[in-house]
């Protein structure tokens, strides 16, 4: 209920394989990434993430309890032993589950600020026009780059913002201190982006989308489904690409880049002025890479 202990978020993308991840260590990304056909958050997914996360807090000697709502995708099970699951009761989640009353929509809104701002940067870099179509602002945006938007948006939303959430859903705390705006820096983000026409439906644009499995479909649906299937060629099905695959691999950065990026942005930070920069986390990562160096080179000598 404090906010202050945030899992990392997990997505859903079709690819089991990205070409956008090539030559990363799953362990690496800022969230947990999963595969499915339709990029649908699954029952099996779901308790996978669960069994996962109950692992960690049984080394931790922690015990939570999770509250959920009644979508197909949240199985009940009974193998938890650091998790206990409490269901919310059907059609009540828009008003007692602090993640749809304000958290949600706050995530949302700042990731979709990100979307807007990078065009806005694409533009001024000549990457692209105004009269740009959606398409051609996809054709730039891979997986990787989405999934950033989508951690950055997520470490973004303060503590006070989730403690608000749970206290309008009745989780109130003697110990908690809650305040009655959300966190200026959260807005400072999206305000820029709201200056765009229409952003408001924009923000809105996925609402409606479906998001998980369904144990319930009609005959239409399955037939529709086996038919697109039947369209995938031997080649999909082997390389499991989806549409972000059709862009460029990832390049292999070195060490000599990574520190060549560092100075760069040491040389910006002065340019700009060093008040309020972040040069100590700077320091953290050219030590970091500093690092990286030596042991490549003791590797090389022992060879």
């Amino acid at each position: 209920m404090t906010g202050t202990d945030k899992r990392k978020l997990l997505v859903v993308g079709k690819s089991a394989e990205p070409r956008c991840f090539k030559g990363l260590r799953m362990d690496s990304l800022p969230v947990l990434y999963h595969a499915d056909g339709n990029a649908w958050m699954t029952s099996d997914i779901f308790k996978q993430w669960l069994m996962g996360w109950d692992m960690e807090l049984q080394m931790k000697s922690r015990k939570v309890l999770l509250f959920l709502d009644n979508c197909e995708a949240h199985p009940r099970l009974d193998c938890l032993r650091n998790i206990r699951l409490e269901f919310l009761p059907p059609k009540i989640s828009s008003s007692m589950q602090p993640m749809d009353v304000g958290i949600i929509k706050k995530w949302k809104s700042l990731y979709r600020s990100k979307v807007v701002n990078y065009i806005l940067e694409a533009i001024e870099e000549n990457l692209l026009t105004s009269s740009s179509t959606g398409e051609e602002v996809g054709a730039t945006i891979n997986l990787l780059q989405a999934i950033q938007f989508a951690a950055d948006s997520w470490r973004e939303i303060s503590s006070e913002t989730i403690q608000n959430c749970f206290s309008y859903c009745g989780f109130n705390h003697s110990s908690l201190n809650i305040t009655d705006s959300d966190n200026d820096s959260e807005n400072d983000v999206v305000l820029e982006a709201q200056l765009v026409t229409n952003y408001d439906e924009f923000a809105c644009i996925d609402e409606d989308l479906r998001c998980y499995e369904e144990k319930q479909i009609c005959d239409d649906e399955i037939i529709e489904q086996i038919a697109e299937n039947g369209q995938k060629t031997s080649e999909n099905l082997e390389c499991d690409d989806d549409e972000e695959d059709d862009m460029l691999e990832p390049r292999r950065v070195t060490n000599y880049d990574a520190k060549t990026i560092i100075a760069e942005l040491r040389l910006y930070f002065m340019q700009e002025g060093n008040e309020g920069s972040p040069l100590s986390a700077l320091d953290t990562c050219a030590d970091f890479v500093q690092l990286q160096s030596f042991k490549r080179i003791r590797q090389r000598d022992s060879w």
